[in-house]
């Protein structure tokens, strides 16, 4: 069960991260890395087995964030393509127009359940975030989300994880209004056991494979990422790109 956090720091600044969960059989997926993707440079971690990723940044400070969702219905497209395809599918795109046509038009009926998350950043304004939720028939969105978000996927639709890890948000919150990036890290790293309901997550076949964050600020943008489970420990391997 995946989880996703957002947090706006003021005019183009926010901090994405998301804890990544899947079957401890999954390959682990290389470091992230700086490639091409038009005019514009990506810099991400690449799922070698989805030939793709989960998430992404661009030097003019958007990301996107892709969360696998739950087919109740057992769908027979499913493994058709990677989820993991979607995102690179987008990246080059500078706009918030283009992105939104792209994901209107898109052919998805081959790929499962899924939500994306996309952020939107524009000088010297706050930034934006749209949502866009496939569940194997229907695309809904979501535009201009304001404020702190906290989005969760699972494969079986685990709403017991969804709504505990929901509340060590909101108390984490409550108790820390204004939140630094920093201060934001350790919802994501835990401060209990791992357990089936926590954001660093252990199950007997899955658990928590990584930690990926994302800093945006007028001065750069800084992808860290934590390869492996978070409980082992707290450091993160450092990348940076410039603001275009």
């Amino acid at each position: 069960m995946c989880t996703v956090t957002y947090f706006p720091h003021g005019k183009e600044s926010y901090s994405l991260r998301c804890s990544r969960d899947e079957s401890s059989k999954r390959p682990a997926a290389q470091l992230p890395s700086v490639r091409r993707a038009q005019k514009l440079l990506a810099l991400y971690p690449y799922d070698t087995m989805g030939d793709g990723t989960w998430m992404a940044v661009q030097n003019d400070g958007t990301c996107f964030c892709m969360l696998n969702g739950y087919d109740k219905n057992k769908t027979k497209s499913r493994g058709k393509k990677s989820r993991a395809q979607i995102i690179p599918s987008l990246l080059g795109h500078t706009s918030e127009s283009q992105i939104r046509m792209i994901m209107r038009t898109k052919r998805l009926a081959t790929f499962g359940p899924f939500k994306l998350i996309y952020v939107s950043v524009l000088k010297d304004r706050l930034p934006k975030v749209f949502t866009w939720e496939w569940n194997g028939t229907t695309l809904n969105s979501q535009h201009n989300l304001i404020g702190a978000q906290i989005w969760s996927s699972s494969e079986t639709a685990d709403v017991q994880a969804r709504q505990y890890r929901q509340h060590l948000w909101k108390s984490l919150l409550e108790q820390n209004p204004q939140p630094t990036p920093e201060g934001l890290r350790p919802f994501h790293f835990g401060t209990e056991t791992p357990s089936a309901l926590t954001p660093a997550m252990k199950l007997d076949d899955a658990q928590t494979v990584s930690v990926s964050e994302v800093i945006v600020n007028n001065s750069g943008i800084t992808f860290n990422y934590h390869p492996g489970p978070p409980w082992n420990n707290l450091e993160f391997m450092s990348y940076s790109l410039a603001r275009r």
